[in-house]
C-alpha cells in the first residue's frame, strides 16, 4: 500500500520541526499574508508577543493557482506552533483567520 501525499510530506520534512527545544507539529496556515521584508524570525517573535509567548517555526509563504474558479496568486503563510502551545495560540488565532 502506498503512502499518500501528505504522510509523505511530514515523514520527510520532520527533521524541520523537531529541535531541542521540542516538537512543532501543528501546521498553520495564515491566509492572504504576506511576509514583507519582515525575515523569518521577525514573524516568530511577532507571534510570540502576540499570541502571549506562543512559539512557532515559519515554514514558507506560497501563492495559490487558480483553482474552483478562484483567480489564484493569494499569498499565504505556512508555520507550525509548538504543541506545548497549543492550548494559548488555538483561541486567538481564529480572530486573525489562522487556520489549522
Amino acid at each position: 500500500m502506498s503512502k499518500n501525499l501528505i504522510q509523505s510530506w511530514e515523514e520527510e520534512n520532520q527533521k524541520n520541526i523537531d529541535t531541542e527545544e521540542g516538537k512543532y507539529t501543528q501546521l498553520c496556515v495564515w491566509p492572504a499574508t504576506i511576509l514583507g521584508d519582515n525575515t523569518p524570525e521577525q514573524f516568530e517573535q511577532f507571534i510570540k508577543e502576540e499570541f502571549n509567548d506562543t512559539r512557532a517555526k515559519f515554514t514558507e509563504e506560497v501563492i495559490t493557482n487558480p483553482a474552483n474558479g478562484e483567480k489564484g496568486g493569494r499569498h499565504d503563510l505556512f508555520f507550525y506552533i509548538h504543541n506545548d502551545d497549543l492550548g494559548k495560540f488555538a483561541v486567538k488565532r481564529l480572530s486573525y483567520g489562522i487556520r489549522w
